[in-house]
């Protein structure tokens, strides 16, 4: 870089006439300066060898006017300046922008389960944390999901009491061995209680007459019986899957040999009461006036808006006259 010409800028003095005309041109300014760059020429006689000779122009160093030095440095500071501005600026515009658009992302989540504070800000996320929240609680096994549930103390009194899915299998696996248990030993006392009937009916009636009442043989798979089979009670025989050996009444002739107490129907059993005569022509007095409640209320509101109607003509009408006027 050239020094500047500090007597460039001094200020000429008028009140005498200058001893030497020196002459400014601005065409070096404008003038199209020329790289010093190395030319190549290649020469070839032949195809087969080639020489590459490297020639140099000679370049003509000109001087640099300070205006056009000035002129460059000014420029050069202008678009370093301009291209520092338009940078941040789309720096800013572009955080901007994605601030907006995850901003509209956001949604409202449902809060957790676990905090039950009710006033507490809504847990905003957006909409892919939402399906992986989703996807995390789907994965989730279900035997420590915990829910509510009514449960009576000690005192007979209806608690909340918090309790996982497991401990609630566990604990109907327990209540389904229980009742089964329950269900075994009512099985051995009825045997038992068969039994009886059995024995007594021997020593009643003999072994000979039991054993004509009574049916020990093994019964056929579409005949099968759950209970004995009484007569009175019209009950049909219902089709056993297990072969069993079961206890019946032979027919129904042999129900004559029993006391007539013993074929007389429970006094705890509940008799159907008889089925009163429903009030057909009141049910249809009652769907009539159902069928005719909206009516009047449909005339009414017709009548309405043909009144609204002729208004609104009427209003028009004298709209047109004020503006005709005007």
């Amino acid at each position: 870089m050239q020094p500047r010409n500090r007597d460039a800028f001094k200020t000429p003095n008028l009140s005498k006439p200058p001893s030497k005309v020196v002459a400014v041109s601005t065409t070096t300014v404008f003038k199209k300066q020329k790289l010093d760059r190395p030319q190549l020429q290649c020469t070839s006689r032949s195809p087969q060898r080639s020489t590459v000779r490297k020639t140099r122009r000679k370049t003509h160093v000109e001087e640099v006017h300070p205006l056009a030095l000035a002129f460059r440095e000014t420029s050069e500071e202008y678009r370093r300046h301009l291209f520092a501005n338009a940078a941040t600026k789309i720096d800013e515009d572009l955080e901007m922008l994605l601030n907006k658009l995850y901003e509209r992302n956001l949604q409202d989540a449902s809060s957790n389960p676990a905090n039950n504070d009710s006033h507490g800000s809504p847990l905003m996320l957006t909409i892919p944390a939402q399906y992986q929240r989703l996807v995390q609680k789907l994965c989730n096994p279900l035997s420590g999901h915990r829910y509510s549930l009514q449960r009576a103390n000690s005192l007979g009194e209806m608690e909340d009491v918090q309790i996982t899915v497991h401990d609630r299998f566990q604990s109907f696996e327990e209540n389904v061995q229980a009742e089964t248990k329950v269900i075994k030993n009512l099985q051995r006392q009825w045997e038992g209680v068969v039994a009886e009937i059995f024995s007594l009916g021997v020593a009643c009636l003999g072994e000979d007459t039991i054993a004509t009442v009574l049916s020990t043989a093994e019964p056929d798979a579409d005949d099968a019986e759950p209970t004995l089979f009484v007569p009175e009670h019209k009950s049909s025989a219902n089709k056993g899957k297990a072969k069993m050996k079961r206890v019946s009444f032979a027919g129904p002739d042999m129900a004559n040999l029993f006391p007539v107490f013993l074929l007389q129907t429970s006094e705890q059993q509940k008799l159907i009461p008889a089925t009163r005569n429903l009030p057909i022509e009141e049910f249809r007095q009652l769907e009539q006036a159902i069928a005719d409640m909206g009516k009047q209320h449909i005339a009414d509101l017709q009548r309405l808006e043909r009144e609204h109607q002729a208004w609104w003509k009427k209003k028009q009408i004298q709209l047109q006259h004020t503006f005709m006027q005007d």
